[in-house]
């Protein structure tokens, strides 16, 4: 279980697939149990979406620690996390330039944090011959996180809003008034997540489809699996040769078999036909 101490299970987890590392990150994150030792564990170089919102005991170095094997993140929150600082927020550019959709901000900390780092996550247009920036691609940019599309951030203070409208116009804005409820800026399609969100959230939380994908059923199969896997590797050595030797036995006797068989046919067809060219010789004599 997610309370029990991580190294525990540290032989469990190289027999579970990036989606069941993800959905246990998940299901400790909701019961505040996502701790470095935790999520350094189960991270896996092949996810591309991280949800530690609100995990207040992670800080900068399990993160960029975190982020150095996930490179291929496509999305990220960050936000309600207060021991994240800019310094470490500054270098997602560098660490995750894949990165197309950021959360951050939500709380005083957080949101701190996120002032002070948002000019080196904003991407810089260069000198381009697009007329607009709804024409201008990825390599038409300069510094920051050149994929980002969709930012985040519960009450967005004005100086930011303004800074983000003037260099990056083009973003898709998430943002709310104090107190309020979620607004979005920009022209965006809803995304119909009819998910409940978190306490503390205004939006959906990025991981819900994870915490949700994988049911009791699929646990199960998972545990069956990753049991018999356990109790194999667990077998002492002599007895897994003499397991190897008869399964070796079992699989010659099965080949000796069906090729006796199949010497057996051969035998019939040849029997049957000089049994056929003997009648046909007596029979043609006898014409004769």
């Amino acid at each position: 279980t997610a309370e029990e101490s991580p190294d525990a299970g540290l032989g469990v987890l190289e027999y579970l697939t990036p989606e069941h590392r993800a959905a246990l990150g998940a299901v400790a994150r909701r019961r505040g149990l996502l701790h470095g030792s935790i999520l350094q564990a189960l991270v896996d170089q092949r996810w591309i979406a991280l949800d530690v919102s609100g995990s207040a005991a992670l800080d900068d170095a399990t993160l960029l620690s975190v982020l150095h094997t996930a490179s291929n993140l496509q999305a990220l929150d960050v936000s309600r996390c207060d021991r994240i600082t800019a310094n470490c927020l500054r270098q997602l550019p560098t660490l995750c330039p894949k990165l197309s959709e950021l959360r951050m901000g939500g709380s005083g900390e957080s949101c701190k944090a996120a002032c002070l780092a948002i000019k080196r996550l904003l991407p810089c247009l260069k000198q381009s011959e697009e007329e607009s920036w709804e024409d201008a691609g990825n390599d038409d940019f300069s510094g920051g996180l050149s994929c980002l599309r969709v930012l985040y951030w519960p009450e967005l203070p004005d100086p930011q809003r303004r800074l983000i409208e003037e260099k990056f116009p083009r973003l898709i804005l998430h943002t709310t008034e104090a107190g309020g409820a979620g607004q979005t800026s920009g022209s965006v399609a809803a995304r119909g997540n009819k998910a409940v969100q978190m306490a503390g959230c205004p939006w959906p939380a990025l991981d819900i489809p994870l915490a949700n994908a994988v049911g009791p059923a699929a646990w199960r199969a998972l545990h069956m699996r990753v049991d018999g896997l356990l109790r194999r590797r667990d077998v002492p050595i002599a007895q897994k040769f003499k397991i190897a030797c008869e399964e070796q036995e079992a699989f010659a006797a099965a080949k000796r078999e069906k090729l006796l068989k199949k010497m057996t046919r051969q035998r019939v067809r040849k029997c049957s036909a000089a049994a056929a060219h003997e009648a046909w010789l007596d029979a043609d004599g006898g014409l004769l």
